[in-house]
């Protein structure tokens, strides 16, 4: 949004800050100027000068807030606009490319899954103001507050950012959408379920692995979501992956190859480590994570080669003559 159209919507006055009155997030007349302060309730403004002013780690990934230098063109840019923040946050986390950003009424939507609106957001929820288009992921909840993580908003000199600011979940000014594969904290206690997970019938190639899990659902709940996180040999995420099933069993089958189903090309020799989970009910549960190591020998240390060299590995067919074999995913009910 351009910023002759936030200032007919009220969101730039003197002292703009996008904090609380009411404890809501909004703009006020009163304001306090664009100075930081530490011991203000709702947040507090901070400099823009390191690039990164707030951060948000969820699944073991951290995602920043960034800010440049506003100029009109920062309501629509790619990376330091609101709109940017939340599809960045979703694309890191979870994978997914999320859209329609556009308006006071629109609904987010995603690639997989979809959003609807609650009015018990968790961590990693979008939060939507009625009244302006912006738009934030909530970073905690605390009763009947919400604190949101968000880019592009300023005090009055549009040079410092406002970090901290919280919403009260019954304002209705602002509405709050949830992914159906969001699994964050809430001020609910929500029940545990009894899900257990046997891994077994590893598969290892050059280049390609099947895995295999046993999952133990003995109270015969009804399943819709489960998936699995893949990661490299120092722990960092490679994918998550998440589909749609539906399972009632008290036991199920959850086999993936990792070429054929997950869109994943592995190195020989290199560890990688995996893990299953189910949703239920809003919640995610776990199984163990393993560890293990692709067959072959690691590639080594890339160098420059010559022409030759590239022409003899392309005649030679080098690991590309070793294919490893794709299996098809399927899913085994065991009814006991």
């Amino acid at each position: 949004m351009l910023r002759k159209d936030l200032l007919k919507r009220g969101w730039l006055f003197r002292g703009m800050r996008i904090g609380i009155a009411a404890a809501t997030m909004v703009i006020s007349m009163t304001a306090m100027q664009g100075t930081a302060s530490a011991d203000m309730k709702n947040g507090s403004f901070v400099s823009i000068s390191g690039g990164k002013v707030d951060s948000i780690t969820v699944n073991g990934v951290t995602v920043d807030a960034l800010y440049e230098p506003y100029d009109y063109g920062t309501n629509t840019d790619t990376t330091y606009s609101c709109a940017a923040f939340v599809k960045r946050f979703y694309s890191q986390v979870y994978g997914r490319n999320v859209y329609n950003l556009n308006s006071t009424t629109s609904v987010p939507l995603v690639d997989q899954g979809s959003f609807y609106e609650t009015n018990s957001p968790k961590v990693g929820d979008i939060l939507r103001d009625n009244q302006s288009v912006h738009w934030a992921i909530v970073k905690e909840v605390d009763g009947n507050t919400a604190t949101v993580i968000q880019q592009n908003a300023w005090d009055g000199s549009y040079t410092k950012a406002w970090v901290g600011a919280k919403v009260d979940l019954n304002d209705s000014r602002y509405s709050f959408f949830r992914w159906s594969g969001n699994t964050g904290s809430s001020s609910e206690t929500a029940r545990t379920h009894n899900f257990s997970f046997n891994y077994h019938s590893l598969e290892r190639y050059d280049t390609n692995a099947v895995i295999h899990t046993k999952v133990n659902n003995p109270e015969r709940l009804q399943v819709n979501t489960v998936g699995c996180y893949i990661y490299d040999a120092d722990g960092n995420l490679i994918k998550r992956h998440q589909e749609n099933c539906s399972r009632n069993e008290s036991r199920f089958n959850i086999w993936y190859d990792f070429n054929g189903e997950l869109g994943v090309t592995l190195k020989p020799g290199t560890a990688y480590s995996y893990r299953f989970y189910v949703i239920y009910d809003g919640k995610e549960y776990q199984g163990a994570k393993e560890t293990f190591t692709t067959t072959g020998t690691a590639p080594a240390a890339e160098t420059q080669s010559t022409e030759a060299e590239k022409e003899d590995q392309g005649n030679s067919g080098g690991f590309w003559s070793n294919m490893c074999r794709r299996t098809k995913t399927w899913w085994s009910g065991l009814f006991r």
